[in-house]
């Protein structure tokens, strides 16, 4: 989970930092955040996923069952752990990465004065959260570590090809759950400028 949440947020705090230095003129910084927050989704549904595999794999799930045999207590207060963690995380990833964009690009609108910029960079942490719920459940119902992470990534690369898909691919695409959250974060921007170098051409990216 360390090497995971570390790279996530390395990650995308590092390709903030590239984007200011190589393209001053970047636009409005509450734009790009949550598009390069995407890039962090699968670190989240690995370490997720593994949270919920990991007792099966290693047979200390009978133990906790002994300790605490209320299973559905267990598996929320495992739920809300992760996902605690994943929005700390997405937090972290989102203001650090506005932090560096407001200190190394010279010519980037910086601002969070609008309900629409807090929700753009402060929402990663809510979107990272569901995100870790989603993975948490998948490993509940596969029970497998590979076989939950390779469906849960599997379905990620769907969707982000999805919206390209003539006719039923368009219709779907919007009702996909990482489409949903990529919306959440990155809808109604006031005054968005049509000159950002993170313009939406689909639903994913």
């Amino acid at each position: 989970p360390w090497w995971c949440g570390g790279v996530a947020l390395a990650l995308m705090v590092g390709l903030m930092g590239l984007v200011a230095a190589i393209a001053p003129e970047m636009g409005r910084v509450s734009e790009s955040v949550p598009y390069l927050s995407r890039v962090g989704y699968p670190f989240v549904l690995v370490v997720a996923a593994l949270a919920a595999t990991g007792d099966h794999r290693y047979g200390t799930l009978r133990t906790t069952f002994l300790g605490a045999p209320r299973r559905t207590a267990v598996v929320l207060a495992k739920t809300v752990v992760v996902a605690v963690g994943a929005g700390v995380l997405g937090l972290a990833a989102a203001f650090g990465s506005w932090a560096v964009a407001l200190v190394a690009g010279r010519g980037a609108d910086a601002a969070l004065t609008t309900a629409a910029d807090w929700r753009a960079v402060a929402g990663v942490g809510v979107a990272y959260a569901i995100v870790a719920v989603i993975g948490v459940a998948v490993g509940l119902l596969v029970r497998h570590s590979a076989g939950a992470v390779t469906l849960l990534l599997g379905w990620l690369l769907v969707e982000m090809v999805a919206s390209g898909v003539p006719t039923v691919g368009q219709d779907v695409s919007p009702w996909l759950p990482f489409s949903v959250l990529n919306r959440f974060t990155a809808a109604e921007l006031d005054g968005a400028s049509p000159g950002s170098i993170f313009v939406e051409r689909a639903q994913f990216g």
